[in-house]
């Protein structure tokens, strides 16, 4: 093959009846082929595209520390989008319009978190997406809560009542800083003042998981990166407990164990060995007897915001 300067930046092969492109420029060359790039990247964003019989399905995220609240354009030519949230399982048509000939969607993204997308030439019928704002100020629900530990080891700690929120591991005793597993913590709250059709419970930060309950009833199970979820207002009484599972992650007892000898690396023909120098035994294995215990539980705030449909 020759190949032959297009530009300063890009140079062409013919091959039958087609053609190579060749550069060091990733922009050039899709400018050469014809090719639109998907500009959500200069707002931070990172995409996966799929091409389908009836338009693009697009898997979108934030890696980012800044939130996304605004219209995020995409290459496609199809006229809708609808709109779904993996975490929340929330979906619907979503806010689109035709802007210089591409489709732009509004996207409501907290940092770490991700939506699908998927473009059509259809029209949609169906419900819309719901998209929230702000109709008030964030109030606190609380800043202690009851705590009793439900399931884990190597033993469970006692349980507490009205503690300051943070991680289990600053309570006394050695049990909590070994304890991996499950723990709920209780409170109690009045139903805001604000009046709004929904509010936002917000559990602040959270190691690592939480299943929320609200009066009896589950509500929600949050993975993170963020840790909140919309409330009816109808779902709120004048006296409200609340009640939220946390499960940390297994390293507190991982490193348990390897301090006592408690065999635990039972892997058939598998080694095991540490990337780390400073994880690694007097054979060069992995083991955790160095680390130190990783926060676990809510650590907060708790707050609950009225909000808003956006028009």
């Amino acid at each position: 093959l020759s190949f032959l300067p297009m530009n300063s930046a890009v140079r062409r092969a013919v091959l039958g009846k087609g053609c190579l492109l060749s550069g060091d420029d990733p922009g050039a060359l899709l400018e050469a082929a014809a090719i639109q790039r998907e500009t959500m990247t200069d707002k931070g964003l990172q995409f996966v595209r799929r091409q389908y019989h009836n338009g693009h399905v697009y898997f979108i995220s934030n890696p980012g520390n800044t939130p996304v609240d605004e219209w995020v354009p995409l290459t496609s030519a199809e006229h809708n989008a609808v709109l779904y949230d993996p975490m929340t399982l929330e979906a619907g048509n979503a806010k689109a319009r035709m802007h210089a000939g591409r489709l732009e969607v509004w996207l409501q993204l907290r940092p770490g978190a991700s939506c699908i997308v998927e473009t059509t030439s259809r029209q949609l019928k169906g419900k819309r997406y719901p998209y929230y704002e702000p109709a008030g100020a964030a109030a606190p629900v609380a800043d202690r809560a009851g705590i009793s530990f439900l399931t884990g080891g190597p033993v469970l700690p006692q349980s507490a009542g009205n503690i300051p929120l943070g991680s289990w591991t600053d309570m006394p005793g050695n049990d909590v800083k070994n304890f991996s597993g499950s723990a709920q913590y209780t409170m109690s709250f009045k139903k805001p003042s604000v009046k709004a059709s929904q509010y936002c419970l917000d559990l602040g930060i959270v190691h690592e998981t939480a299943e929320v309950w609200l009066n009896g009833k589950k509500i929600a199970a949050l993975t993170g990166p963020g840790f909140s979820t919309v409330i009816p207002a109808a779902w709120l009484r004048e006296n409200n407990r609340l009640a939220i599972i946390v499960t940390n992650g297994m390293a507190n007892r991982i490193a348990y164990m390897d301090k006592h000898g408690i065999g635990w690396k039972k892997f058939y023909n598998t080694n095991f060995p540490s990337r780390l120098p400073q994880n690694r035994d007097a054979d060069g294995i992995f083991t955790a007897e160095k680390w130190a215990s990783k926060a676990s539980g809510l650590v907060g705030p708790v707050t609950i915001q009225p909000l808003r449909m956006m028009r």
